[in-house]
């Protein structure tokens, strides 16, 4: 139900003002003041949500958690829109070429993980054990959350290079960790499945320029800014939350005792299982082209290519028949390890090797 509202901007709430003598519940008006700011601009109080965020300058009786949990756990009736607003800035301002608008960015990210790091459970079960998810009944604020969230994507996997991630994100995990708080954080902004496909398009944006960035390192015998190792724990911190939320939703519809047919249960919104069939090979083989503009290989891998000698799309040729999944990918793997007589086929060994030590850190 919303209050009478009386006009207060979002800052003033937020840096101290006396709640109203109509809303006992201090961080119900910060939560009702936020939402009234965006319906009637249009646009979130961006110093506001920041201050929020990062627990800057609240007044007494107000805590991030509280508010957040208000605004989380309603059932509004614009799917969340507004709440997904309030946060879908951040987006945007992330890579901004403006320190102060890309640091307040990354700091009210780094505030918003750490909230869904540590109410993942609540949030997979909004209305208690085997109820919806965030995604389940206010999609629009999952997909907010996932676009808030999407240029931290390599942050999350403790990359920190200029260009792949993002400025003032502060990881919720330590080195060498099972990324246990990535994991949640990513299960939430995958709680939709719009909001799963924008946040995995991000991870995959971002393991291609790891990708990119590591072979042009190895032919242009440079010093590596990135690490297979680092590529591995991108995918599967994705992998591991997408899994994560599916299976929240299954338990949800079958409790403690799943179907022994795994057909049956609840699926990621994102078919990692099929996009990351082909990796890391196919993305060492599009960094090939993207640096050498095309690809030598043998003409027996011509029906990976089109007119243009660029490849084509790998799970369309298979889904056509053309070819089976276990040869496109044998055969990616071929022209990697034929390239120029043979200059790769170490280095690409090397690198699974770290994606495959880095995939497995992730538990």
């Amino acid at each position: 139900m919303k209050h009478a509202a009386v006009i207060l901007t979002c800052a003033t709430l937020v840096a101290g003002a006396a709640a109203c003598t109509d809303r006992p519940d201090p961080a119900q008006s910060v939560a009702d003041n936020m939402i009234g700011h965006i319906t009637a601009t249009g646009g979130a109080d961006k110093t506001a949500v920041h201050d929020l965020l990062t627990g800057n300058g609240l007044r007494d009786g107000i805590t991030t958690d509280r508010v957040l949990d208000t605004l989380m756990h309603r059932h509004w009736n614009d799917n969340g829109t507004a709440v997904g607003t309030m946060v879908s800035w951040i987006e945007t301002d992330a890579k901004s070429p403006d320190t102060a608008t890309a640091t307040r960015a990354g700091e009210a990210a780094t505030g918003l993980a750490r909230y869904l790091g540590s109410h993942a459970s609540d949030l997979l079960n909004l209305d208690g054990p085997r109820t919806r998810s965030l995604g389940q009944v206010n999609p629009r604020a999952a997909q907010g959350i996932s676009a808030a969230l999407a240029p931290y994507a390599a942050n999350l996997a403790g990359i920190n290079t200029p260009g792949i991630a993002a400025p003032a994100f502060t990881p919720p995990d330590e080195p060498n960790s099972p990324r246990h708080n990535a994991i949640n954080i990513v299960s939430i902004a995958v709680s939709d499945k719009d909001a799963a496909n924008h946040f995995a398009d991000a991870v995959f944006a971002d393991a291609s320029q790891i990708a990119d960035a590591w072979l042009s390192s190895v032919l242009d015998q440079q010093s590596a800014t990135v690490t297979p190792c680092q590529y591995g724990i991108l995918r599967r911190i994705l992998d591991r939350a997408l899994t994560t939320e599916a299976d929240d939703r299954t338990h949800d519809k079958f409790g403690d005792s799943p179907p022994t047919d795994t057909t049956k249960h609840e699926q990621p919104y994102v078919n990692y299982s099929l996009t990351g069939f082909y990796q890391p090979d196919l993305d060492l083989v599009k960094a090939l082209q993207d640096h050498d503009g095309t690809i030598e290989h043998n003409p027996r891998y011509n029906y990976l290519f089109g007119p243009d000698n660029h490849l084509k799309d790998i799970i369309a040729i298979v889904d056509s028949g053309e070819t089976n999944d276990g040869t496109a990918k044998a055969d990616l793997t071929n022209i990697l390890t034929s390239y120029r007589g043979g200059v790769l086929a170490l280095p690409s060994l090397n690198f699974y090797n770290g994606f495959r030590d880095g995939w497995d850190s992730v538990k």
